[in-house]
């Protein structure tokens, strides 16, 4: 599975190219909001853990972390968004003027045999799967690393129970590979 992953990934970054000046700054602005993500339940525990132990004072210092968290998080997933859509934007056109200029090179004869609608139908939507693939990509890299830091969180707690949650995991994911 992660050869055949490998090898779409190294296929679509030939086709696209990965120096675009947006999708940099959709994976750095991306990776910023999902740890400013992580913050938040951090705090929300911080606070819980404050207020049963009557430090009301402290709690509220805490709820004002709170609040700035999801403040950034909402800029963050704006400007995430909008550097994506600019990227996706560059790529749709990018990928359609490539699939124009192959179709114009394509053996006809073959093409009669086609219905059009469904050419067109197609490759509308590989267009569409291809300009998403990026942020699929990242999405899932970015879970990667989260899983890796929650992973870390249980480790400190207790080890038994990080190594029952890694456990549960690895059993989803292999009966997951299955389906």
């Amino acid at each position: 599975m992660f050869k055949r992953n490998k090898k779409i990934i190294k296929d679509y970054f030939s086709l696209v190219k990965f120096k675009n000046k947006y999708l940099i700054l959709f994976i750095i602005v991306d990776l910023i909001n999902v740890l400013v993500g992580l913050l938040i339940p951090y705090f929300m525990s911080i606070i819980v853990n404050k207020v049963t132990n009557n430090f009301y004072f402290e709690a509220f210092i805490f709820v004002v972390f709170l609040g700035l968290s999801f403040l950034f998080n909402k800029i963050l997933s704006y400007y995430t968004n909008w550097t994506y859509a600019n990227f996706f934007k560059e790529i749709y056109v990018d990928i359609h003027r490539l699939l124009v200029s192959s179709i114009c090179n394509y053996d006809f004869l073959k093409l009669k045999k086609l219905s059009i609608g469904k050419v067109i139908h197609s490759s509308n939507m590989d267009i569409i799967n291809i300009a998403e693939m990026p942020s699929f990509f990242i999405k899932i890299f970015f879970e990667v690393i989260k899983l890796i830091i929650i992973y870390f969180v249980f480790f400190r707690q207790n080890i038994i129970i990080a190594l029952y949650v890694i456990a549960i995991n690895v059993i989803y994911y292999k009966y997951f590979e299955r389906i």
